[in-house]
């Protein structure tokens, strides 16, 4: 958690400069992959704390992804632009487009800036940290002969909701992944939104994977993985074009 934390948080100042794309970009990726965690220690975590954080995490990502899309969008208009051999009718639309697109993601911007004053940078890495820090001792008094050591039940419920949710998580995602193919395969000539809905469910199972490999057979998911993330980017290069 600290680690994800840390770097979702690391890209914080980038992300309010508003010079650099990738660092708003970065920081949505890691506040995705936040979330996966955080949903897979659910259980474990108390129901009360744990919806008002994720839900802080969720409102970034959604922030970040509004103006990301933006800038996506000026990104391959620019480039287009750039071309020596583009048609010469098309320019001038595609400057409109630019400009139509800037005056939103400023606006999108202001919204975006407004749930990053609310994100408490120091307060959510504690609040994040106490969803699994262990429940305090119980004072015994001074003379008291000390108790047989025990291992914490809480560590066992954190341990045994980790190995659950780890083979119920990879199941339920690889599913996910099969069930968009079909429909992507279904459909005539896929369609970008067919072809979307499949890159989000590889990227689940991405996610997923990454947060539960000390618990998975690590030897056998790296080939699995590897396939995974080709499979996210090129889906991811064809949204973008899209």
């Amino acid at each position: 958690f600290e680690h994800r934390v840390g770097n979702m948080l690391l890209h914080e100042d980038g992300v309010r400069a508003g010079d650099d794309i990738e660092a708003l970009h970065d920081m949505r990726v890691y506040s995705r992959r936040l979330r996966e965690a955080l949903r897979i220690f659910e259980k474990t975590c108390d129901c009360g704390r744990f919806r008002p954080v994720y839900c802080r995490v969720r409102n970034i990502t959604r922030s970040l992804g509004e103006v990301r899309n933006l800038d996506v969008f000026i990104k391959f208009f620019s480039a287009y632009l750039a071309e020596p051999e583009s048609v010469e009718s098309l320019p001038a639309a595609a400057r409109k487009l630019i400009s139509w697109a800037e005056k939103k993601r400023d606006k999108l911007r202001l919204n975006m800036l407004r749930e990053l004053d609310k994100l408490e940078p120091e307060k959510l890495r504690g609040d994040v940290m106490k969803l699994i820090a262990p429940p305090p001792e119980t004072a015994r008094a001074p003379d008291a002969a000390p108790e047989p050591q025990q291992e914490n039940p809480r560590a066992i419920k954190v341990r045994r909701s980790l190995a659950f949710n780890a083979r119920k998580l990879v199941h339920e995602r690889l599913a996910a992944v099969e069930e968009q193919w079909k429909v992507a395969e279904s459909a005539k000539g896929a369609r970008a939104e067919e072809l979307h809905e499949l890159r989000i469910a590889f990227k689940k199972l991405r996610y997923g994977i990454e947060t539960l490999y000390p618990a998975l057979d690590m030897a056998k998911l790296d080939a699995i993985y590897a396939q995974v993330k080709d499979y996210q980017d090129a889906l991811g290069d064809i949204h973008e074009q899209g």
